[in-house]
């Protein structure tokens, strides 16, 4: 890579993709969990990214 960290790039893509396919009521709580999670934001957002994977597969 070029010095960029992942969630340089990534957070922003995640936001908008989780508005326009999750429930609002959802997304609220993925916030929650976003503020709660602290550091480990770039674990969380890779387990969010294997989610969607799986349900859109299936």
């Amino acid at each position: 890579m070029q010095g960029l960290e992942f969630l340089q790039f990534a957070f922003r893509w995640f936001n908008c993709l989780l508005m326009l396919e999750i429930p609002f009521h959802l997304v609220t709580r993925l916030w929650d969990t976003y503020l709660a999670v602290g550091d480990a934001l770039p674990d969380f957002l890779v387990y969010i990214a294997a989610s969607f994977l799986l349900t859109i597969s299936c």
